[in-house]
C-alpha cells in the first residue's frame, strides 16, 4: 500500500456541544472537538502508525423556527509523509474540509437540507467540491 505499514486504525474523538439561546433571538448551537488518529485520507490509503490530534467544529444558527444555517470545519492531519519520496507526485497532502448548508424543518418528522462542501484534494491534484441535498424522514 504505497509505503503505509497499517491497514487498520482507530480514531478517538471528543466533542463538546453548547446551545446558546440567551443573547441571540434564535438558538445558536456550537460544537468543537478534537480527533486523535492516524488515518491517511480517512483510511483510504491506510494508517500511518503515527498519531496526530486535529480540530473539528460546527455552528448551527436558527434563522427562524424552521430555517437554519450551518457550517462545519474539519482539520486534516496530513500524514502523507510515510510515502516514499518518488510517490509524492501521486499523493497530494491532505487538505482541511469545510461545508455550509441551509436546512428547513418541515415538521417533527421531515427535514430538508441543501449544501456545498469542499473536501480539498482527496487522492488527486484537484479540489473536490460537491453540492448536496438531503431529505430526512424520522419515524
Amino acid at each position: 500500500m504505497l509505503g503505509v505499514d497499517h491497514d487498520s486504525g482507530t480514531d478517538f474523538t471528543a466533542v463538546a456541544t453548547k446551545t446558546i439561546s440567551d443573547w441571540l433571538p434564535k438558538p445558536l448551537i456550537v460544537s468543537a472537538g478534537l480527533r486523535n488518529g492516524d488515518a491517511i485520507h480517512t483510511g483510504l490509503l491506510g494508517f500511518a502508525g503515527e498519531r496526530r490530534t486535529t480540530f473539528e467544529g460546527s455552528v448551527i444558527y436558527f434563522l427562524t423556527d424552521k430555517l437554519l444555517l450551518a457550517s462545519e470545519y474539519r482539520q486534516k492531519s496530513d500524514l502523507c509523509d510515510p510515502f516514499p519520496p518518488d510517490t509524492k507526485h501521486l499523493i497530494m497532502p491532505e487538505s482541511d474540509w469545510w461545508d455550509v448548508c441551509l436546512g428547513y424543518v418541515v415538521n417533527d418528522h421531515l427535514t430538508i437540507a441543501g449544501g456545498y462542501a469542499n473536501f480539498g484534494n482527496v487522492l488527486n491534484h484537484d479540489e473536490d467540491n460537491v453540492w448536496a441535498i438531503q431529505f430526512k424522514y424520522e419515524f
